[in-house]
């Protein structure tokens, strides 16, 4: 008797081309849905870090009855500090730090030198210190102050306070905004060389900006954009422990996507080199001065966004301004 044996037949190269297709298919599929639900937990954890960070401005104003000195510079005379409480210059993250559970970092910086002087600098110093809620998961570097060209191995910053409107921004603006003589302390709930109150803040806690988004420092971007290291060498810098304009505090400058240049209409993810900029898509995320957080859209004008500077400009936002 004969055994039949049953032959196994091989994929034609048709068939295997179909695999194939159906495979790239299923990966091109895939690989932007994986992207988004890392794009989300991205933004969720930004969410947060701005949440953490109003948590800590509030108890900061509770233990010393007002917000933190944004900046501190006991070298001016306009605004002058009366009875300046350290010889140093210091941002607003400094003086969050033990409220954040920073305490070592707190503890081993020294106030009466400035924030970048002696063993407050170096590679071993505090301000070289990885602060976690100072960096947005979605800027291009992390925590890599070498990938994010920020000198001296200091620590990232992707969040600020806004202090005025810059001249180049003025002409944009569709009402007077004041200028720095006229608000030595800023325009922001932050304020230069004073502990702001909230009743300082009469357009409503819910209206006024406390910290916004201005990720990716040292790196140079716009419109989305990395432009290169040489493009745009304003007031840019990315070390949470800088203390002054154009680091933790900085002017709203706008940008003219026209030329490329700061001083236009454009106020929101256009450049990350003072204004508000983040790498989430469609918007950027802003803390209030009431401790909310909020996604403001990229399509957000420049009007709006000097309105929700101002603490106490008196003007009515438009309906739905933030989300």
């Amino acid at each position: 008797m004969v055994s039949l044996k049953t032959r196994r037949q091989a994929f034609t190269l048709i068939e295997l081309l179909v695999v194939i297709a159906i495979i790239a298919i299923l990966i091109a599929l895939l690989v932007p849905a994986v992207q988004k639900v890392r794009e989300a937990a991205a933004r969720t954890q930004c969410v947060n870090n701005l949440k953490q960070l109003g948590l800590a401005m509030h108890s900061h104003h509770d233990a010393f009855k007002g917000f933190p000195y944004s900046p501190y510079n006991p070298t001016l005379t306009s605004p002058k500090v009366t009875n300046p409480p350290w010889k140093g210059k210091h941002a607003w993250t400094v003086q969050i730090l033990p409220f954040i559970e920073q305490q070592n970092v707190y503890k081993n910086y020294d106030f009466n030198l400035n924030w970048n002087e002696g063993t407050n600098e170096g590679p071993k110093g505090p301000i070289a210190a990885t602060i976690p809620n100072f960096i947005c998961p979605s800027a291009p570097g992390g925590a890599d102050s070498g990938a994010r060209y920020i000198p001296n191995g200091r620590g990232p910053l992707d969040y600020v306070s806004l202090f005025n409107v810059n001249a180049v921004a003025r002409p944009f603006v569709s009402f007077p905004t004041p200028t720095d003589a006229q608000e030595p302390t800023g325009m922001g709930a932050l304020g230069r060389n004073v502990r702001r109150k909230m009743t300082e803040i009469t357009d409503g806690t819910s209206n006024t900006f406390l910290l916004v988004e201005d990720a990716g420092r040292n790196q140079h971007w716009a419109m989305g954009k990395y432009m290169g290291q040489s493009f745009e060498e304003g007031p840019e810098s990315g070390a949470w422990a800088n203390c002054c304009l154009g680091a933790a505090v900085d002017y709203i400058w706008g940008w003219n996507p026209a030329t490329m240049k700061q001083g236009g209409p454009c106020a929101v993810n256009c450049q990350n080199a003072g204004d508000i900029y983040s790498f989430h898509s469609g918007g950027a995320n802003v803390l209030l001065a009431d401790g909310s957080v909020h996604f403001l859209s990229a399509s957000t004008s420049l009007d709006v966004v000097v309105m929700l500077t101002g603490r106490a400009d008196g003007r009515v936002l438009p309906a739905g301004a933030v989300d």
